[in-house]
């Protein structure tokens, strides 16, 4: 790599971001315990290089942003299938106050906080990158440096915990239920600074309008509709997420957390309807940043690692 290429700067400790915070649904609960002997440890307990998370900015009326979805789909599906994943964010001018409404809550607040220019763009890790020495360091990327910066943080960073989560879901009640398993790999240099999990719900299959498909992704369009995936319809734990608490390294110290949501009929500032079938949970681990005067409204960056739920359906 270029010396003069990019240089990832983690910034998740004191990184002063102010925003309101996302309440959790109604419906949600949330159990946390260290899974007894009768229980399957499915979480590896052995070190691992991290995860990729490519949370991309995006919006149907944006020409170009076709071209960023076939990018982190040729990573995921292609590349590095099981080790990069990614969320369609759609917000931003392009996304908003448009008909059909994509957008969501989270995702207004996850622009106003982290920023964009230029769409598409997205956060990888949400880690603060420069891509020159005389750039500043930004958590947006342009969509040209979403592979370069996804291997630089596969093929340079060892993660010191591992995350794995199980998911059923209910048709009849619509419930849904995630068990995520967190190992710690190797002791954090600060255990002072709290865990968070994050469980994202995500969304394929959706037809609808998309400005440039047929130019820049026209695997995906058929003549009328464009096939959106990944898209973000809700953050089960809210962005702010919920605390892990670390105990230990090794798996006689692995952490459990439960979480149930009902997925209402239809989902997002724009209630698209939310087919079930098509969910996909993504879930990851972060270290929350903080701040002396309210550190209740920080939300995690510094993505740890990264996996998508396997899921079971009844």
């Amino acid at each position: 790599m270029k010396k003069y290429f990019l240089i990832g700067l983690l910034s998740f400790l004191g990184c002063a971001l102010f925003l309101t915070s996302c309440n959790k649904d109604e419906d949600d609960k949330t159990t946390s315990e260290t899974p007894t002997e009768q229980e399957t440890v499915f979480v590896s307990t052995e070190p691992q290089n991290c995860n990729v998370l490519i949370e991309e900015l995006t919006g149907w009326g944006c020409q170009y942003c076709p071209d960023g979805h076939k990018r982190c789909d040729s990573l995921s599906q292609i590349y590095y299938p099981g080790k990069v994943f990614s969320i369609n964010v759609h917000t931003g001018s392009y996304a908003e106050d448009r008909n059909p409404d994509y957008t969501t809550d989270e995702g207004y607040t996850l622009l106003r906080t982290l920023g964009a220019k230029g769409f598409p763009c997205g956060y990888i890790n949400r880690i603060s990158w420069r891509t020159s020495s005389s750039s500043p360091a930004t958590f947006y990327l342009n969509r040209g440096y979403f592979k370069t910066c996804a291997e630089q943080i596969m093929n340079n960073n060892s993660a010191i915990a591992n995350v794995a989560a199980k998911a059923t879901l209910d048709k009849s009640t619509r419930e849904l239920k995630v068990t995520t398993q967190v190992c710690f790999t190797s002791a954090p240099k600060d255990t002072t600074v709290p865990f968070i999990m994050n469980v994202a719900l995500v969304q394929n299959n959706i037809k609808g309008p998309q400005v440039g498909a047929a130019t820049w992704y026209p695997e995906r369009w058929d003549g009328t509709n464009y096939t959106h995936n990944h898209m973000l319809r809700a953050y089960i734990t809210g962005l702010k997420g919920d605390f892990i608490e670390y105990k230990g390294v090794g798996k006689d110290n692995v952490v459990k957390k439960t979480y149930t949501y009902v997925i209402p009929e239809n989902m997002g500032r724009g209630n698209i309807p939310a087919v079930l079938e098509d969910m996909e949970v993504i879930c990851f681990v972060a270290q929350k940043g903080t701040s002396t005067s309210n550190p209740e409204e920080y939300f995690p960056i510094g993505i740890i690692n990264v996996c998508k739920s396997e899921m079971s359906y009844k």
